[in-house]
């Protein structure tokens, strides 16, 4: 465990727990296990008088994970959304490695059901490419790609975090990083969170939803609705502009998760369609107190999300009004409302 990860700086304790609700017996060649982080359990916040202050102790549960022939879904063996830099391809083998974000090397497989998306083909990956997988963890403990899209090949670095504010010139974002790709810590390609926008700058949506187009409302993703607090990803040439910002090449609206309680349930055109409280202080309502620029939210402590037959129901219950959920999809700015695309729904935390 990093001392990152222990909260060593002047907020962390220093200490990290992980649970274990019952006896984890070790089978076979290969065996999964799932650590969770326990936000709620892994900070304290005192915010009674200002400024508030917080403490980290991250508390984790560890739990085996059964694997299923054919995975669906984080629990029984599926990682879904991987980003990460290819570093060599077997086109014959039918095989390629890669490095994750955080420095992990896997060596991924594929076959004739793999997914492909920005290209043709196994044959048609290169090294030192960006990528988002989707991989289903074998009974051996390999990786097999389900999916593998490319959104710009010839982008060398991408990267992901929430939008916060547009700067003072046109096209201009600045971001907070949650992770990098293809960056070096120092030297070139350098990656930092101010970005430029221009004429050529391609705008799309991650391709772990394949849906977009049949949703009941016009579900765009363009320089005019880019609005502050969705997840992105900005892929770049690593060149700057006069003001210092990065030229981008592509951008990707990325899945993020939001809490949030039920307040009306309906349905449209096969989708079951929840309205959804967020908390006053969600990234959404609070960055709006600030967006002066961007397309403003008429509601923006309201999420309406779209739920079809490929959401994975990860909840436990019935959904109704007053359920407590997480909500993972994408977020559009529809003429002001927020309207999620879900890909995911787990249950909620206390807010």
């Amino acid at each position: 465990m990093s001392t990152d990860d222990e909260g060593t700086c002047s907020q962390g304790t220093g200490i990290t727990t992980v649970n274990l609700p019952n006896p984890i017996v070790v089978t076979g060649k290969a065996m999964a296990l799932s650590l969770n982080l326990q936000v709620p359990q892994s900070f304290s916040l005192t915010a009674a008088t200002p400024p508030a202050t917080y403490t980290i102790s991250p508390v984790f549960t560890l739990t085996p994970v059964a694997l299923s022939a054919q995975p669906t879904n984080e629990t029984n063996g599926k990682i879904t959304g991987l980003d990460a830099q290819v570093t060599a391809v077997n086109a014959t083998g039918n095989s390629f490695t890669v490095q994750t974000t955080d420095g992990a090397a896997l060596t991924v497989a594929a076959n004739a059901t793999t997914t492909y998306q920005g290209l043709a083909g196994l044959s048609a990956l290169a090294p030192n490419a960006l990528s988002n997988l989707d991989l289903a963890i074998q009974p051996d403990g390999s990786f097999l790609a389900t999916r593998v899209e490319v959104d710009d090949a010839t982008a060398p670095v991408a990267v992901v975090g929430a939008y916060i504010s547009p700067g003072n010139l046109a096209g201009e974002v600045t971001t907070v990083t949650l992770q990098l790709n293809g960056c070096q810590v120092a030297g070139a390609p350098f990656c930092g969170n101010l970005f430029q926008n221009t004429d050529t700058t391609v705008f799309a949506t991650s391709g772990q939803f394949t849906n977009v187009a049949t949703l009941p409302f016009p579900a765009t993703f363009n320089a005019s609705t880019e609005t502050p607090g969705e997840s992105i990803s900005n892929l770049f040439p690593g060149t700057f502009n006069a003001q210092g910002f990065q030229n981008t090449s592509t951008v990707v609206l990325v899945p993020q998760t939001l809490n949030g309680t039920v307040t009306a349930v309906t349905n449209q055109n096969g989708f079951a369609v929840y309205t959804v409280s967020l908390a006053s202080y969600d990234l959404f309502p609070t960055l709006q107190l600030f967006n002066v620029i961007g397309p403003p939210l008429t509601a923006p402590t309201t999420l309406v999300v779209y739920v079809d037959t490929s959401a994975q129901m990860l909840n436990t219950g019935a959904i109704q009004v007053g359920s407590l959920l997480r909500f993972r999809g994408i977020v559009f700015n529809d003429n002001g409302a927020l309207r999620m695309d879900v890909g995911q729904i787990l249950d909620g935390v206390p807010e």
